[in-house]
């Protein structure tokens, strides 16, 4: 089953697109993009961002979508 996601224009793209599109930008800017997805991130260094990102109790606001769901 094909897996799609939202790419950082908000399109639905296939998971393997996600990883293309987000493999052009450095690495922190898919860790604000998600963490903004739960809090406001204005102002945040890369840092505190990261650490965030690291903390084992802090789940990313991510949604797949599948074929099987009706997908995007």
């Amino acid at each position: 089953m094909k897996q799609n996601t939202i790419d950082e224009f908000g399109d639905c793209v296939p998971e393997q697109g996600w990883e293309e599109i987000w493999g052009r930008h450095p690495e922190h800017w898919r860790k604000v993009w998600q963490v903004s997805g739960d809090m406001d991130v204005v102002g945040m260094s890369v840092q505190e961002v990261t650490r965030i990102w690291d903390d084992p109790d802090w789940t990313p606001d991510v949604v797949f979508y599948t074929e099987a769901t009706g997908g995007c």
